[in-house]
């Protein structure tokens, strides 16, 4: 079913180690909020965060090939980096923001997690072009109701 939703025609056998894994971490955070604090809350976000940018990657690489992948990591990276950076710096275009320090390493107050965490953005924002337009792939309208779900999605967590 997952594979209709983003137009994807086969996944690898190696995610499903990886994918239970990710449940498995998502599940277990609030278990380890509760007997070990917020530090390890936020550790278990990363790891899980980390997990979920890797399972992408492995989605891309099987679908696409490695060298259109490395492509499209890159500049979800670079990308994602100077946006943050842009509106953390300028407060544009949706006001004044911050990441807490809790969110290490950080290179210009932009946490390194967040180029990830934009790239598990990338199968939901699929899901949700090809479910409106029905046409998954590289059609214009598909790839402009992706960006658009991508924003939107950026938009709700981050008003």
């Amino acid at each position: 079913m997952i594979k209709k939703l983003i137009g994807v025609t086969s996944l690898p056998g190696y995610t499903v180690i990886p994918v239970l894994i990710w449940l498995a971490v998502f599940l277990s955070l609030p278990l380890v909020e509760r007997s070990s604090g917020f530090p390890a809350l936020l550790a278990g976000f990363s790891i899980g965060v980390m997990i979920q940018a890797a399972l992408v990657v492995f989605l891309l690489v099987s679908e696409i090939g490695l060298s259109q992948t490395l492509k499209i990591v890159l500049l979800i990276a670079v990308l994602s980096f100077f946006t943050e950076y842009f509106g953390v710096t300028t407060g544009l275009p949706s006001g004044k923001y911050f990441y807490n320090a809790f969110l290490q390493p950080q290179i210009g107050n932009v946490p390194l997690l967040i180029p990830l965490a934009w790239l598990m953005m990338l199968p939901p924002s699929w899901a949700i072009g090809n479910k409106i337009t029905g046409r998954p792939g590289r059609s214009r309208v598909f790839i402009l109701c992706s960006a658009l779900a991508f924003t939107a999605r950026d938009i709700f967590l981050d008003p």
